[in-house]
């Protein structure tokens, strides 16, 4: 997809510090209600601490792709992360997840060793057809969360984060018929696409740069006054 970097894209990200935009992106999150959820479901205590950062996830990363648990510890941090405070669908997620604790968990793993090498494939392993995702009430808006912070934080990883806030951005951008929800393989992969071409033409070495403008960008206006 051939489309200029968005206008105000290029002079702030020069500017910004990667270790405090990137890595210190920080969300404070319901520690207590996690601990309740997964032991009513069978799970240990997952979530590390009240408020999570990027980094604190990438930390996570490398035992996702060896061990089931560690897949499992990974998500329960990165959907609590991209939850913030709030728990929406979360009860129902663990629920589907302990239906099938040994299958989901080796998925996840597999979709964690996926994404540091095909995108394409680690996205399939977690959305198998258009209108199914292989867990439910886990769909690609929290999922590629989960792909991304797989990567560890590396410069090169190139899944990315593509959520409804992310979709919004890109429609005044250019891409006026990304749909906001529901994103198949094809879709996803544009996506990277777009945000490589971005990232040459402005001139950073991180795609995560670009998903995190696009995120602030696509908040609602008196949010982002905030």
């Amino acid at each position: 997809m051939k489309l200029n970097a968005p206008q105000g894209m290029c002079g702030y990200l020069s500017s910004v510090d990667v270790t405090e935009y990137i890595f210190g992106h920080a969300v404070t999150v319901n520690e207590d209600w996690w601990r309740i959820a997964l032991a009513e479901s069978g799970f240990g205590n997952g979530v590390l601490t009240p408020v999570i950062r990027r980094r604190d996830l990438f930390a996570m990363a490398d035992e996702a792709l060896t061990s089931p648990h560690g897949a499992l510890m990974l998500l329960w941090n990165t959907l609590a992360w991209g939850t913030g405070t709030g728990a929406r669908n979360n009860s129902r997620r663990i629920r589907a997840i302990a239906a099938d604790r040994e299958g989901c968990s080796a998925a996840l793993m597999r979709a964690a060793q996926l994404a540091r090498i095909d995108p394409s494939a680690a996205y399939e392993a977690l959305r198998p057809s258009r209108n199914r995702n292989l867990i439910a009430y886990l769909g690609p808006a929290f999922f590629t969360k989960y792909l991304y912070v797989a990567g560890g934080g590396n410069a090169d990883h190139r899944c990315v984060i593509l959520d409804m806030r992310v979709a919004s951005a890109l429609r005044p951008a250019g891409w006026s018929t990304m749909p906001l929800t529901g994103w198949w393989t094809e879709t996803y992969m544009r996506y990277i696409e777009l945000l490589e071409n971005w990232r040459d033409e402005i001139g950073v070495d991180r795609l995560d740069l670009l998903e995190r403008w696009l995120f602030e960008q696509g908040r609602p206006p008196r949010a982002r006054r905030r």
